[in-house]
Order: structure tokens, then C-alpha cells, then sequence
């Protein structure tokens, strides 16, 4: 198969979810053009700035990604600036804890260290540090003091939910 055969199928196969207002751009793309000077001028017009992006970034997603909630609330939250613990709450796939997990999480939070969690619960001070990477994981967060942050707002949702 020649190069142009592998580009025509890759748009007739890719552009299946664009309108044909975007399919030109989708062809640019194919054709090697990267930047967006290139796709302007192949295209036959004058590249857009910044402001002019937005609109058109979202215009584009709301036709294909738009069509799935998640990814839709991560492309609003980016284009909007609104990324905020809430929404990555939403959109991050948490498994539950395991109980070990949840007892070094709590023995955190009472300020204890490494060694006085391991003494407190039996076991290795390495089991300590590898819950405390799987509690991190988990999170999706990089820092023990985003973790605690993390428990103690749900901590208080739960205390709230129940008040009600």
C-alpha cells in the first residue's frame, strides 16, 4: 500500500466523527502538515491567534471527544481553567482502599511516623512506605500532604452527608 492509499484511509477511518467543516483540517494533519501556519496555508487561510482558539479547539472537541461526559469535563475544565479538586474527584477511576491502606492513612493523619505506623500495626516499616506509594497511586497525587488533604475533605463530606 503507497503512502497516499494509507492517508486516504486514514481520513475516510479517523473522520467518521468530524463534520465536514473539520475534515480539511483532519487532511492538512495527514498531508504532514504540523504547524498550524502550514495548515492555515494550505488550507487558504490566515492562521488563527490564541483568542481565536478556544472556539475552535472546543467547536472541533464537542463534535468527538464532546461525545463521551468524562473526557468533555476534563476539555472544559482545561479550556476554562477550572481544574480543582472537584473535578478531578469525578473523573479519577479510585479503587477502594485496602484496609491496610486505610490504617496507614489514618496512623498519617495522627502524625505518626513510618516506624510508629509499623510498630502501631505489626509489620514492616517497608510495607509502611510501599502502602503509603499505593495510597499516593491511588490519588493520583505526589505528595503525603496532598493524601491528608484528600482524607480529611472527604472525612468532613461524610461528617455533612450524615448531618443532613
Amino acid at each position: 500500500m503507497h503512502t497516499g492509499e494509507r492517508r486516504d484511509r486514514l481520513v475516510k477511518y479517523e473522520s467518521w466523527f468530524f463534520t465536514d467543516a473539520h475534515k480539511p483540517i483532519l487532511q492538512a494533519w495527514v498531508d504532514g502538515k504540523r504547524s498550524t501556519e502550514e495548515m492555515a496555508q494550505s488550507l487558504g487561510k490566515t492562521p488563527l491567534r490564541t483568542h481565536q482558539l478556544r472556539s475552535e479547539i472546543t467547536s472541533v472537541m464537542d463534535v468527538g471527544i464532546g461525545k463521551d461526559h468524562v473526557a468533555k469535563a476534563v476539555v472544559y475544565a482545561v479550556v476554562h481553567h477550572l481544574v480543582n479538586f472537584d473535578v478531578i474527584d469525578q473523573i479519577r477511576r479510585k479503587r477502594s482502599f485496602a484496609d491496610r491502606e486505610t490504617n496507614i492513612l489514618t496512623l498519617m493523619a495522627m502524625g505518626l511516623d513510618n516506624q510508629q505506623i509499623a510498630v502501631h500495626l505489626s509489620i514492616k516499616p517497608d510495607y509502611v512506605k510501599a502502602g503509603k506509594r499505593d495510597i499516593l497511586d491511588n490519588l493520583g497525587v505526589s505528595s503525603p500532604y496532598t493524601a491528608l488533604a484528600w482524607g480529611i475533605r472527604r472525612s468532613i463530606q461524610r461528617l455533612q452527608r450524615q448531618s443532613d
